[in-house]
């Protein structure tokens, strides 16, 4: 549980200052950095797409201001995109961005790994993590954060739910994701402080650009190492993650039937090892490609979610390829047997790959500044 943390307190140390960036604008505003997962090779595959929508608002539920969207525009994977969003909705005061929605545009996924926020004095930050943890459509990714020993899982948002991604965008309170010790330990206790609470953290099925979020009313307090006062007060519905009653809702027996394949042909290989591919077959809510884990010695079927381990000089068959990029047979030369697994007798899948993504050192990676 201690990954999502190091990641969301690092990201505060990533937010690049205001004055680096192109604009120069004297307007007051907030700067917005929003990072996107490292998906696959080719435009078809990849979990970038077009600039999503932005949304802030202060600790009252006062809108701060807008960035609209565009398909002109595209965040390409494994990077962090930077947005201004200027102050034009709360007559260009200053205010600090205690809530942010950000919403797909239109019809084309992107999966989004950690999200900072900075302006008036304050830096915030979330990561794809905390709402893997409770649920979410997730994949994971070689996005790299700080010091580059922090890999987030990026979470999946689609407008018109391809791949029965449950969400069109999400909505969170900023300050709620700091790394301090009080949080820690609330959220070790009690994980629907984070997970069931709609002001804190939801993901929509249905959400506009224009649409109003929840708010913490009256704004929260806190203890003195930063905890909830009052946890009761923050848990607000009966599901994770998700509104208490979405368009769309599957139980796990459900979410096992989708296709969870987004491009059969494509497989990602990661050298990294905070990756797990039998945690990318084993988790339904995961979403993606193939998986071969290089630390771990597994390779992920996530159409069939099996998992198999990698040939080695130990287990010559029965396993995966990773050289030919195929599933090697028990007994070759036997029809009977070549095509099962003899201890579990499983059916080995039948794979051919036309593109492999690697994911290696974190120098090649895609990373914050």
């Amino acid at each position: 549980m201690s990954s999502f943390w190091i990641n969301a307190g690092i990201l505060a140390a990533c937010v690049i200052p205001y004055d680096k960036l192109g604009d120069k604008s004297k307007k007051e505003s907030t700067q917005v950095q929003i990072g996107i997962g490292t998906g696959a090779n080719g435009k078809d595959v990849n979990a970038g797409g077009s600039v999503p929508h932005v949304a802030l608002w202060d600790e009252n539920g006062n809108r701060i201001g807008q960035y609209r969207g565009s398909a002109n525009g595209h965040y390409e994977p494994g990077t962090a995109n930077e947005v201004v969003v200027e102050h034009t909705q709360n007559g260009g005061k200053k205010a600090s961005p205690h809530y942010l929605s950000l919403v797909a545009f239109e019809h084309d996924a992107i999966c989004v790994s950690m999200i900072s926020v900075s302006g008036n004095g304050v830096n915030w930050g979330w990561t794809g993590d905390l709402a893997k943890m409770c649920g979410g459509d997730w994949y994971p990714s070689s996005y790299i954060v700080g010091d580059g020993t922090s890999t987030p899982s990026c979470m999946w948002i689609d407008a018109d739910h391809t791949n029965q991604i449950n969400a069109a965008g999400f909505s969170l309170h900023m300050p709620d994701f700091a790394a301090t010790d009080g949080r820690r330990a609330q959220l070790s206790e009690n994980l629907d402080t984070n997970c069931k609470s709609a002001p804190r953290m939801t993901f929509w099925y249905d959400m506009l650009p224009d649409d109003v979020i929840p708010f913490f009313n009256p704004p929260l307090e806190y203890t003195d190492d930063g905890a909830d006062k009052d946890p009761k007060r923050v848990i607000t519905r009966e599901i994770k993650l998700f509104p208490s009653d979405p368009p769309t809702r599957k139980h796990s027996r459900d979410l096992t039937k989708r296709n969870a394949n987004m491009k059969p042909e494509h497989l990602v290989v990661s050298d990294l090892p905070s990756h797990s591919a039998k945690e990318v077959c084993e988790d339904p809510r995961s979403l993606g490609w193939d998986f071969v884990s290089t630390v771990e010695g597994t390779y992920c079927d996530i159409s069939a979610r099996e998992w198999w381990y990698l040939c080695s000089d130990k287990l010559p068959n029965g396993c995966f390829d990773l050289e030919k990029q195929e599933m090697r047979g028990n007994v070759p030369g036997h029809k009977r047997l070549q095509g099962r697994d003899i201890l579990s007798g499983r059916e080995f899948p039948v794979k051919s790959y036309k593109t492999a993504d690697k994911w290696t050192v974190p120098s090649q990676m895609g990373r914050s500044p």
